[in-house]
């Protein structure tokens, strides 16, 4: 039909394209669902394109979603992989393919559970090492000091130690290490009448990450920290023991 008539009958001219006067139109359904010019679409049925599978959706712009398919050969080969895979996880977990779903669901949970396990006995074999740092203070000055590694704890767990520490010295300051990640991190806790003093936990994380070859900060009674280098922590250590003894 004329491109006039048929955009003004509704056709959508979905394309960035240049219509000649004379257009062909598609419409899907009867009432149609869906009148567009030709994009591209060269069957007299949508019956006669086979199989078809959508493989993802999503957006593409306010109003505007995009769906991928396969369709044809392509979709059959894609059919056959999910029905092998199928196959395979039903032997593999000893369950139908109708009993999958509740099974994979079972053993997430089960995993789940032995994970949140793991980390409540690492907490407390974490909080236990913390209770025997207690009996190995040092002084520097006047100032009771607890530095230590903890290579088995992360940042969260460090944090948590350093809190438990300073809440049972009563005065003085706390530098935990770990070697748990890719890259070395830091805490360090200082008691508040030492903040009154002018120890800050801020200053002493920069003092350690400068010679760590990282970077840190905080507040003046708990401030985290990481570095590059796990081979200088032990000198990053010694860094904040002669900063303190310099404040």
């Amino acid at each position: 039909m004329p491109l006039k008539q048929a955009i003004e009958s509704g056709a959508i001219a979905i394309f960035d394209e240049k219509y000649s006067e004379k257009v062909r139109v598609l419409r899907v359904g009867n009432p149609p669902v869906s009148a567009e010019l030709c994009g591209g679409t060269h069957v007299s049925a949508t019956g006669a394109i086979g199989l078809f599978h959508i493989i993802s959706e999503s957006s593409v712009g306010a109003g505007l979603r995009r769906i991928e398919a396969v369709t044809g050969r392509s979709a059959e080969e894609l059919l056959r992989f999910q029905s092998r895979l199928i196959e395979k996880l039903s032997q593999a977990l000893d369950a139908s393919a109708r009993e999958l779903p509740g099974r994979v669901t079972a053993l997430l949970e089960e995993c789940s559970a032995l994970t949140k396990q793991t980390e409540e006995m690492k907490r407390q074999h974490t909080l236990m090492r913390a209770e025997e740092l207690l009996s190995r203070t040092e002084n520097i000055g006047a100032v009771r000091l607890v530095s230590a590694r903890m290579d088995e704890a992360g940042i969260d767990l460090l944090r948590e130690a350093a809190d438990y520490i300073k809440g049972k010295l009563g005065s003085g300051i706390v530098i935990l290490a770990s070697n748990a990640g890719e890259k070395p991190v830091f805490v360090v806790g200082v008691t508040g009448d030492l903040v009154k003093q002018g120890y800050n936990a801020s200053n002493i994380i920069r003092s350690i990450t400068r010679v760590a070859g990282g970077g840190g900060g905080g507040k003046p009674g708990l401030a985290t920290g990481g570095g590059k280098d796990k081979n200088l922590v032990e000198q990053a250590l010694q860094a904040a023991r002669d900063f303190i003894g310099q404040v």
